[in-house]
C-alpha cells in the first residue's frame, strides 16, 4: 500500500493500529474485519439474526463518489483483528459539508485498554487538513 496507508501505531503496548483500504486488503483480512463488525452488531442487537459477512465486506469495498473515507483496524499481539474504525465525509453535501460520520468498535475482550483511543487518534489525524470547521457526529452504545 502507498504512503498514506503505511502509518502504524503501536499504542497501547502489544497492539497495533493501521489504516487500510478495503479494495487493497487480501480477502481473508477483510473477512476478519467483517467478522468483528458482525460480532459487534450482534452484540448490540442480540435478537436480530446475524448480518451476512458479505454485506460488511461489500459496504467497505463500495466506491462512494463524492465522499472521502478512511478505515483503520487494530490487531493484538497474535495478529487477530480486535478493533476497527471508520470515518466518512460527504464532500458535495450543501447542507452539512462540515459533518463527519465515524464509528469505532472493539472486541469485548480488548476493551478498556486504550485500543479505542488509538483508533480515534488515527481517525482525527486522517481528517487533519480537511478544514477547521469539521464536526464529528456519532452515537455511543453501552
Amino acid at each position: 500500500m502507498g504512503d498514506r496507508h503505511s502509518r502504524v501505531t503501536t499504542l497501547p503496548p502489544g497492539y497495533r493500529v493501521e489504516r487500510f483500504e478495503p479494495t487493497e486488503l487480501p480477502p481473508e483480512e477483510l473477512t476478519r474485519v467483517a467478522e468483528l463488525q458482525q460480532s459487534l452488531k450482534h452484540e448490540r442487537v442480540v435478537e436480530d439474526p446475524l448480518t451476512p459477512l458479505e454485506m460488511f465486506e461489500s459496504w467497505m469495498r463500495l466506491p462512494l463518489p463524492g465522499r472521502w473515507r478512511a478505515f483503520f483496524k487494530a490487531h493484538d499481539g497474535s495478529g487477530a483483528v480486535v478493533g476497527w474504525g471508520g470515518v466518512l465525509r460527504k464532500l458535495n453535501d450543501p447542507e452539512n459539508p462540515h459533518q463527519l460520520g465515524w464509528e469505532i468498535g472493539i472486541h469485548p475482550a480488548h476493551r478498556r485498554r486504550g485500543v479505542g483511543r488509538a483508533l480515534l487518534r488515527q481517525i482525527i489525524e486522517a481528517v487533519a487538513g480537511q478544514g477547521e470547521d469539521l464536526v464529528f457526529a456519532a452515537q455511543a452504545t453501552d
